[in-house]
């Protein structure tokens, strides 16, 4: 016999108000515990029907994720004082974005997670992870997002992965199921952020997950692992076939369009021209 399950009580209702994720997608949730014990907490979202795609929005997006306020503002000065052949040139030395598919549809995925978690929980990115990556072209090791409740930092984490595949299939679900579908996981990047916070002088914020970190090893810290599978039309189908899991406190989000790998190729070419650079320059 199949439990149903009311509510995934970790995520909020999909957005409703006039916003990015509102206007461009649908969602539809099945939180349940199957026969075999496993838990399905599955969130479902497409593209709205005759609704074209966010391009510009996400293109701010990318930039957000990997270029600081203080580097763009920057940017921007030098911008006003080289003609435009030189600053094309400029900003491709600067290798703010990756040129490299595999690492840009990545990365989406991982920005796109972030930002809709912060929608749907109390929870906020603690750190933009992508701007301190020493290799742009390169996935970062470790969870791909990490939230954290900012008034009430010892109350509940969030840790994510993303997979993007242009054609959805098994594996892509098993890799997911694999990292977070036995136990609940322990962030692995708060060490990390604790050391970049002592070398920017942010010593409060530092000490604060010093503490964060104690009480998630000795347990005292509830944590969700959400998963984010974005693929074609057939993505939702996958996860509901092959996921698998043990830890009620993870769940797939879902994201279903018709050529991922088409969106993301026009969200970059739109995010390289609009620093001042061509992708293929």
């Amino acid at each position: 016999m199949i439990e149903k399950v009311d509510l995934f009580p970790h995520l909020y209702s999909h957005p409703e108000e006039d916003s990015l994720f509102s206007n461009w997608l649908i969602c539809e949730d099945d939180y349940r515990k199957d026969e075999d014990g496993s838990y399905k907490n599955h969130r479902k979202l497409n593209v709205r029907e005759n609704v074209s795609h966010p391009f510009d929005e996400i293109v701010n997006l990318i930039k957000k994720h990997h270029i600081s306020p203080e580097r763009m503002a920057s940017l921007e000065r030098k911008k006003s004082i080289l003609d435009k052949y030189s600053f094309s040139k400029y900003i491709e030395a600067q290798q703010l974005i990756p040129k490299t598919k595999k690492t840009q549809r990545g990365n989406l995925g991982e920005i796109i997670l972030g930002e809709y978690l912060e929608r749907v929980t109390a929870n906020r990115l603690f750190i933009y992870r992508l701007r301190y990556n020493t290799n742009v072209e390169q996935s970062m090791k470790g969870e791909d997002v990490l939230l954290l409740n900012k008034e009430e930092p010892f109350s509940k984490v969030y840790t994510g992965e993303a997979k993007f595949r242009t054609t959805p299939n098994q594996e892509a679900v098993n890799d997911i199921c694999k990292s977070y579908g036995k136990d609940i996981v322990r962030p692995l990047s708060i060490g990390f952020t604790i050391t970049l916070f002592y070398d920017k002088g942010k010593i409060e914020e530092a000490e604060i997950l010093e503490e964060l970190l104690n009480k998630v090893v000795n347990k005292e810290v509830e944590i969700i692992n959400i998963g984010l599978l974005l693929s074609n039309h057939n993505a939702a189908r996958n996860v509901e076939n092959h996921m698998k899991s043990q830890n009620k406190n993870f769940g797939i989000i879902s994201l279903s369009m018709l050529n991922p790998a088409e969106f993301a190729d026009i969200i970059y070419d739109r995010a390289f021209k609009s620093l001042g650079v061509e992708p293929d320059e």
